[in-house]
Parts: structure tokens; C-alpha cells; sequence
């Protein structure tokens, strides 16, 4: 007696189910990347919180001054810090980023555990069809986290227009692409 469980019930050979088991391995992958993003989310944003939190209070305490002088620089500093690096890094979006996948990969497991569970042409370009799909989202999910990286970079992205190069000049009209006095 074989163990159909972790392929949805699905016969041991089929190409079905090899879909299934190749999409929960994405899935996982997923899964794993929406953890460790909501985990740098939650403790950064905590630990910003903590940080002003007690940078207001060592304000508000009459420390000695070699105490709170430089407590009431270093608190906010690290606030400042923490914040900046969680919105420069863009973990909130490459957070929910991840989580589309995951759920997009949730879908197709049930589409691809509904399908026959035979081998014929109408079901194998069914599975292709499952499978391209696949493709296209972690072609979409590539283009969105490169895109947020790109931006983390300072440049401008495929999906923007942008590119590394700098356009050349038109030289061909006297004065066009010049600035006051007259250099291109």
C-alpha cells in the first residue's frame, strides 16, 4: 500500500502528481521566504519601538549626564537606523511580495491535484498549461523583487523604462540637447 497523501491522493506515477509535488517544493520555498521576511519585519518594527520608547525615557529621567548624553544620541541613532534599513531594504513589501507567490502556489496545487489522473494528451497540455503558469509567477515574482533591488541600488528598472545607459545627444539640430551656453 503506497502513501498518496503528500501528492493529494493522486497516483504514484502520474504526471499529475509530479506537478503537485513540484509545486509544493515552490510553495515551500515561498513559505520559508514569507517567514524570514515577516521575521525581520516584526523584530525590526519592534525594535524600532523599543528603541524611541526608551530613548523618550531616558529624556525624560535625570540620569547623570554621563549616562543620558549619550543614551539620548545612540537610541535614536539606532532607531533611525532600524527604520531606515527596513524601508531602504523594502521588507515590508518584499513580505507581501513572497506571499502572493505562496498563494498563487496554493492555487495551482489545486488545480493540479484536480486533474486526471491519466496520461493522455488533453491531460498532459493541461499539466503544461498548470506548470506555465508556474513559470509566469516566478517570472513575475523575479521581476518585482529585482525591480525593489534595482530601486535599492538607485536605478531604474526594466519594468520603469529605465536602463544603465545614459541616451546619446542628438547632434543633428543645431542647439537641441544643449544647455545655456551651448555644450552638449
Amino acid at each position: 500500500m503506497t502513501d498518496n497523501t503528500a501528492s493529494g491522493g493522486l497516483s504514484e506515477n502520474s504526471p499529475a502528481r509530479e506537478l503537485v509535488i513540484k509545486l509544493k517544493d515552490w510553495r515551500t520555498w515561498y513559505a520559508r521566504s514569507v517567514k524570514r521576511y515577516y521575521g525581520a519585519w516584526a523584530v525590526g518594527t519592534l525594535g524600532v519601538i523599543a528603541l524611541t520608547s526608551a530613548s523618550s525615557l531616558v529624556a525624560a529621567l535625570n540620569l547623570p549626564s554621563e549616562y543620558q548624553r549619550p543614551l539620548t544620541i545612540i537610541l535614536p541613532a539606532l532607531a533611525s537606523l532600524v527604520s531606515t534599513a527596513l524601508v531602504q531594504f523594502k521588507v515590508f513589501e518584499n513580505w507581501h511580495l513572497r506571499e502572493s507567490g505562496r498563494l498563487d502556489f496554493e492555487k495551482l496545487i489545486a488545480e493540479a491535484k484536480s486533474l486526471p489522473r491519466d496520461s493522455d494528451p488533453a491531460t498532459l497540455e493541461e499539466i503544461r498549461r498548470v506548470f506555465l503558469k508556474a513559470i509566469d509567477i516566478e517570472r513575475v515574482q523575479a521581476s518585482e523583487y529585482f525591480s525593489n533591488l534595482s530601486a535599492l541600488m538607485g536605478e531604474k528598472g526594466e519594468r520603469e523604462g529605465g536602463s544603465k545607459e545614459k541616451p546619446a545627444p542628438d547632434v543633428s539640430a543645431p542647439g537641441k540637447n544643449t544647455d545655456s551656453q551651448g555644450r552638449i
